[in-house]
């Protein structure tokens, strides 16, 4: 890997209607922070056929965006009388449960959403309008990959019904794919995190698993010894809490544990975040590796003391998980342990907070809806996702709702 230059402090602009800064407003997009009562007229109690931000979530998950803006986002159903893990869907201002419910496992064979069970949180969107589920069919409680198609054709070696729910994979035993998460790349390929060993496979459309990043072997340590700058799939791994995959089509590992850091397996050669790379390859690009203490104010954004350059690879983080991406590529990241979003410019590599004052708080006390972004609480926010129109999905799963942080100027 070539040396990194020393970031510039002043990060490079973004398209207008993507800028979401301190001063966003932030509201409740879905989910009135509670989880709901069962009644007879909605066997779920959660308000399906209304408004989103008038119904009930419990425990959200991971979210995604469809080609057409439509919203999909998972819930774990804990807390709710009858927890059975749903996918809800809002589309035209509406809200509705779109998967789950229902008892049936992974199934070659077309099924109705609604009859899916013992969903995850892991879901992916591809560019075709497929939605890429995952349920606990497998070894242990790891699970098989499924897709509700959004067109009827032949992917991923499968007949694909528009509409209906078909197994993609189900897992046998290791050394076999176990899945874990999951991210869709621009061409319609899947990644699939292993749940049981430090890999990330590729499914690609006939079908077919390869690996795409590392060697199985745990990485202990930053630098050579962890294969940065070099072919992903010699690359020790941390333990992947989340895939994203950015408008180039470049895919970043979000690796918790020691070390706890941001990397990027190169798909484009060229400079990215400062530094340049080869395709192929996987480099870091945000976490000096260390795992910052709860609750603590200097996390080395841009002007802390632990960082007043403010480059992301001098940043600390806390079980970070989703990133999300503006058109200009620049990186979301979001920092759960630290109930913060963090904003890596793409250019610069200068690390930033734009949502989120690092402060955990629950349903019953103020979260800052209505206010400026930067001021705003979380309780463990998991997931992130832009909308078409520049606005940022969040869903903050212990306080029941997504949230969403509008744009400014």
């Amino acid at each position: 890997m070539s040396a990194s230059p020393t970031p510039s402090p002043t990060p490079s602009p973004t398209p207008a209607t993507y800028r979401i800064a301190t001063d966003s407003i932030i509201t409740t997009f879905a989910g009135g922070g509670t989880v709901g009562a069962t009644t007879d007229a909605d066997p779920y109690g959660i308000g399906d056929g209304g408004a989103p931000a008038a119904a009930n979530a419990a425990r959200p998950g991971n979210v995604v965006v469809a080609p057409d803006g439509s919203v999909y986002f998972t819930e774990s159903g804990t807390g709710r009388a009858n927890p059975l893990p749903l996918v809800r869907e809002v589309s035209g201002g509406v809200i509705r449960t779109f998967a789950g419910g229902g008892t049936s496992l992974a199934t070659d064979s077309p099924v109705p959403p609604r009859q899916a069970g013992k969903l995850s949180s892991a879901i992916a969107i591809t560019p075709g309008g497929d939605l890429i589920v995952r349920d606990s069919r497998g070894p242990a409680t790891n699970g098989a990959i499924q897709a509700i198609a959004g067109a009827t054709g032949n992917r991923y070696g499968k007949a694909l019904v528009a509409g209906s729910l078909v197994a993609l994979y189900i897992p046998t035993a290791a050394p076999s794919p176990i899945p874990g998460h999951l991210a869709a790349a621009p061409g319609g390929d899947l990644y699939v995190s292993d749940a049981t060993s430090k890999v990330v496979w590729k499914l690609d459309q006939t079908g077919a698993f390869s690996v795409v990043a590392g060697n199985g072997a745990t990485a202990t340590a930053t630098g050579s010894a962890a294969g940065d700058g070099g072919p992903a799939a010699s690359a020790s791994l941390g333990s992947v809490s989340r895939l994203s995959v950015d408008p180039g089509g470049n895919l970043f590992l979000s690796e918790t544990g020691n070390p706890t850091r941001v990397r990027m397996l190169c798909l484009q050669s060229g400079t990215h975040f400062g530094i340049e790379m080869v395709a192929g390859n996987l480099y870091p690009v945000a976490g000096r590796g260390t795992f910052n203490a709860a609750g603590a104010a200097d996390v080395g954004d841009l002007g802390h003391a632990s960082n007043l350059a403010g480059d992301a690879l001098e940043a600390t983080f806390r079980n970070h998980t989703a990133i999300a991406f503006d058109p200009a590529g620049n990186a979301f990241v979001l920092d759960t342990g630290n109930a913060r979003i963090r904003r890596i410019d793409r250019k610069t590599r200068v690390i930033t907070t734009v949502a989120g004052r690092g402060v955990t708080t629950s349903t019953s006390a103020p979260l800052g809806d209505g206010g400026p972004a930067g001021q705003a609480t979380f309780n463990n926010p998991v997931g992130l996702a832009f909308l078409p129109d520049g606005r940022l999905l969040v869903a903050d799963d212990v306080n029941n709702r997504v949230r969403v942080i509008g744009p400014v100027p």
